[in-house]
């Protein structure tokens, strides 16, 4: 069967006061909350929170999509190989969660050409509606994956590290949860306790790692009701994941024996979780070992895993830096252009990025069968930087954003 996939609900959002008046309220009725309500609140809070608010990309961060539209162009080679795999569907549905904006929903289909491109559909969905592009991408409004019966693929580029998660710390042999409450002063703080949830301890201890006493971590207790739900609307397709992260039991290291929690504001990173709420973002390492165990119960059978450059490299990124050298640019647009590529393959940074590749009922089994053929990746013209991507080269060289006509005093 094949057809498009039905819109089932939409997210029902509460008005309330601020994220922080939510927070402290909370932990007047009960004491404590745990730090996923603390991080769910302080991210998506329809009134105050960081992504419903619209800030994010450009202010506090950048994403790939952001730093060069080749990123899409690159995926879309990829999303046309999975058609390819797929028998070549009359209609082939590609669903972002978390797609912001729809900057990566827009690039894609403006690098899509010939028969895949009368196939694709592309619907970009998040919990909020932030920024507008200029160009026309397919949005819905919620806060899960409300769709069925899709033949196509289920896209995310930092998704998952925006998740809820709960922390922990080792005591003596045993995980401890920290909670958050308030100090006699008012001001907001950890409170260790019993577990909230036994998933927490189920998930640590899978990964048969003997931590110290004091270690610190996060878990994510919602990857396997979403993975479960991704492989409930799929009827043939991909899942395809991209983040920073590690695999389970590297990301339990003892030199990450802190945590990877992590806030960024302005571009720069910290470690004060309960300060500016609702004005930084606050993410978490990716267990990709956990994504992959929780893709296997729901039936989503793990194809691959790579780093982002050589996910790009396999797709022909080479050949499209290759093309940007050939084509007629003046040396500043072509500088510009070559800085904002070599920032998705740059490591440390997005090149270190990991993709991973699961797949039902398509028949896959390696990631070789996904890749691209020779005319795929040559008929994919180049794309530019257009004013709806991030301008790297000025902000980190700020003169080269003078240009000498601009100061020359007669016309």
């Amino acid at each position: 069967m094949e057809g498009p996939p039905l819109f089932l609900t939409s997210s029902i959002l509460r008005m309330e006061t601020s994220p922080e008046a939510q927070i402290r309220s909370r932990i007047a009725a009960k004491g404590r909350i745990t730090f996923a309500e603390y991080m769910e609140t302080a991210l998506y809070d329809p009134h105050g929170g960081f992504y419903s608010s619209g800030r994010g990309v450009g202010p506090d961060y950048f994403t790939s999509p952001a730093a060069h539209p080749t990123f899409a162009a690159v995926i879309a080679v990829q999303l046309h190989s999975m058609w390819e795999a797929l028998g070549r569907p009359s209609k082939f549905y590609v669903i972002e969660p978390g797609a912001s904006n729809g900057l990566l929903a827009a690039d894609v289909q403006a690098a899509a050409s010939g028969d895949f491109a009368d196939a694709l559909r592309y619907i970009a969905v998040d919990r909020t509606t932030p920024g507008n592009l200029d160009r026309e991408v397919e949005r819905v409004r919620a806060s899960g994956l409300p769709f069925r019966s899709v033949v196509g693929c289920i896209i995310s580029n930092e998704l998952f590290d925006a998740f809820p998660v709960h922390r922990f710390r080792m005591s003596r042999g045993k995980i401890e949860e920290i909670f958050v409450t308030t100090d006699t002063n008012e001001a907001l703080t950890n409170a260790p306790g019993e577990p909230s949830t036994p998933l927490m301890e189920k998930r640590v201890r899978r990964l048969s790692v003997d931590l110290p006493d004091g270690f610190e971590g996060e878990v994510c207790v919602t990857i396997e009701p979403w993975m479960a739900q991704a492989a409930e609307l799929l009827e043939r397709g991909f899942v395809l994941t991209i983040d920073y992260g590690y695999d389970g039991a590297e990301r339990l290291r003892r030199d990450r024996a802190s945590g990877t929690l992590q806030t960024y504001r302005r571009h720069t990173q910290g470690t004060d979780f309960y300060e500016r709420i609702g004005r930084q973002d606050i993410t978490a390492d990716v267990d990709f070992g956990h994504l992959e165990d929780a893709g296997d119960a729901a039936r989503l059978r793990t194809v691959g895993r790579l780093d982002q450059s050589e996910f790009l490299k396999r797709n022909g990124f080479d050949h499209m830096l290759d093309k940007l050298r050939r084509m007629d640019l003046d040396e500043r647009e072509r500088q510009a252009n070559r800085l904002g590529m070599l920032e998705l393959v740059k490591s440390p940074g997005l090149g270190d990025f990991k993709v991973l590749v699961q797949e039902k009922n398509t028949g896959v089994s390696d990631l070789v069968e996904l890749l691209p053929e020779t005319s795929a990746i040559e008929t994919t013209e180049i794309p530019l930087l257009s004013p709806d991507h991030m301008k790297l080269m000025e902000s980190r060289y700020p003169h080269l954003a003078w240009e000498l006509e601009n100061l020359w005093p007669f016309s």
